[in-house]
């Protein structure tokens, strides 16, 4: 059975409820203080993306990453991403 998210507007208790799909929109009430759940979008956890759909920099802008970096316009970040075993000190 597929799980449906409630909230509660009164005491904002998040409960996740496993219930048949016909179901999915019968009337909830909160075990907190008993007013009607109202029910949340929640995304699945089981999408599959294809690596042929990983898209990079330069797939959403005419600058490529390296042509950005040389602009002068643009600031660089004070922070450097690390890698397992980086130390940046």
């Amino acid at each position: 059975m597929p799980r449906y998210e409630f909230r509660c507007p009164k005491c904002i208790t998040v409960s996740t409820l496993r219930r048949p799909i016909g179901e999915m929109d019968e009337p909830v009430e909160c075990l907190n203080c008993g007013t009607p759940l109202a029910r949340q979008f929640s995304p699945t956890n089981a999408i599959f993306i294809p690596g042929h759909f990983a898209y990079t920099w330069s797939d959403f802008h005419e600058e490529t990453e390296k042509e950005l970096a040389k602009n002068p316009y643009i600031e660089k970040a004070n922070r450097v991403a690390s890698a397992p075993g980086h130390r940046t000190e």
